[in-house]
């Protein structure tokens, strides 16, 4: 009986109560999970800057490949959040267990087949990007380690969307901070103790991810109460997993082609050379920053959405996209201008290279201006995640990342002005993305679901 009143109070809260506090009981625990997710990556970058430059460019030319590994598991966990969002809104628990346990399935026999593909293909992927020499090796000495580390991580992932979907985003705060105190103590210890180089970052991210798993397993599954997944819900059902791979696949795509244009922009970016690699990579880590409140804010309201779409509650809906709108724009103004502001002591806490630096200080100012773009982005697809339309996500996706910023790349190179313009490469592709989604919103086609 206490399973059922916990579960009604969270559907509660999402379906009746105040708009901008549910936004921010639900959003605020994705923020500092978002925020403390990052330091995994920053923890790294800091450590690893200790051995110098050529490591930090092997760790910005690896990135992409991470982070298009990545993108597969989350799609399908951005593409679960309507099936699961709409049915624990309309109080049929039994098929939000169903589907949270046939994505736990999905994405663990996705994780190996990728973990299988990354082995085969990690010489020919360095080889494209431009990778020689040193940091060839260093780049392969990173991934190799990390590689091992998908199946954990693919979970990890299914495991929080599940939970975000349903409201229940404190457990998924707390895990991740664990996990990121355990990899901020290994870092030094692999890294330099034990002398694994930059192999040592990569295991000490392995291990605490491991621990995260576990820990989400006793968490989520066995102490939570908003949630409950048995065995009979890990057995695959076709019917379940095909609606997942409906909603899922194009997620997936729309991040894979996100994450796949920069492992080609990076092939671009590392013939100017390794120091202006390494403030490409330093500047995006700390950009991340930026849009970490959008993307998690987004990710609530994309779960506040579907759950009252799933009831027919579609005043209520579009009365959250305007006020998680307005959240997240004065969220992301706020942190561009404080970051504007610091760049130079930020960016001073991962490289002492002065060359570096002020590529560094050049870049990140443009790329800051055109993260309010993406914010913005963020927060309107939130309506079409809800609602269940992650193809039109996709399109857009494509056009602003395949018609839009790719041609601005290649026609800055042919013309051998990349780095002079590599400003418009930063701006301009976010803000026509969020116009295109905006006309897209202003049709009105998502207010009703889709699944």
């Amino acid at each position: 009986m206490f399973l059922i009143r916990k579960k009604d109070k969270i559907r509660e809260l999402v379906i009746n109560g105040n708009i901008y506090k549910v936004i921010f009981v639900v959003g605020l625990p994705l923020v500092i999970t978002n925020i403390i997710q990052i330091f995994y990556e920053l923890t790294d970058m800091f450590y690893v800057g200790k051995l110098g430059t050529l490591y930090v460019s092997a760790l910005s030319l690896i990135w992409p490949i991470n982070f298009f590994i990545v993108s597969l598991g989350m799609g399908m966990g951005i593409g679960s959040i309507s099936l699961i969002a709409r049915n624990f809104g309309e109080g049929n628990y039994k098929k939000t267990a169903r589907y949270s346990g046939q994505l736990l399935i999905l994405s663990f026999f996705l994780s190996m087949l990728v973990v299988v593909l990354a082995f085969i293909f990690i010489d020919p992927i360095l080889d494209y990007i431009g990778a020689t020499g040193d940091l060839k090796n260093h780049a392969r000495e990173y991934f190799s380690v990390a590689i091992y580390g998908i199946p954990v991580m693919f979970l990890s992932m299914s495991i929080m969307f599940v939970l975000n979907a349903i409201g229940s985003t404190v457990i998924s705060m707390m895990m991740i901070l664990i996990a990121n105190i355990i990899n901020f103590i290994l870092d030094p210890i692999l890294i330099f103790t034990f002398n694994l180089g930059i192999a040592g970052a990569a295991w000490a991210t392995l291990f605490s991810k491991l621990i995260t798993i576990v820990s989400y397993l006793i968490m989520a599954f066995c102490f939570n109460k908003c949630l409950k997944i048995y065995i009979k819900d890990l057995i695959p059902n076709l019917n379940y997993l095909f609606q997942i791979l409906k909603c899922g696949i194009p997620a997936s795509l729309s991040q894979a082609m996100v994450s796949f244009s920069f492992i080609i922009f990076n092939s671009f970016i590392v013939t100017i050379g390794t120091d202006f690699l390494a403030a490409y990579g330093i500047s995006n880590m700390i950009d991340t920053f930026l849009f970490l409140p959008a993307m998690a804010f987004s990710s609530a309201l994309a779960s506040i959405i579907g759950q009252n779409l799933g009831i027919n509650k579609v005043k209520r809906a579009i009365e959250t996209l305007h006020k998680g709108f307005f959240v997240i724009s004065l969220i992301s103004i706020s942190t561009t201008l404080i970051l504007i502001i610091n760049r130079n002591f930020l960016i001073s806490l991962f490289t002492s290279n002065q060359t570096v630096l002020e590529y560094a200080n050049y870049y990140l100012f443009f790329v800051a201006i055109g993260s309010i773009g993406f914010s913005f982005q963020l927060a309107l697809q939130s309506a079409l995640i809800g609602s269940g339309l992650t193809n039109i996500v996709m399109i857009v996706t494509f056009t602003r990342v395949w018609l839009v910023a790719m041609p601005i790349m290649l026609i800055i190179k042919y013309f051998g002005v990349l780095f002079e313009y590599i400003w418009i490469f930063a701006m301009i592709p976010s803000y026509i993305g969020f116009f295109i989604m905006l006309a897209i919103l202003l049709s009105g086609s998502w207010k009703q679901k889709k699944i």
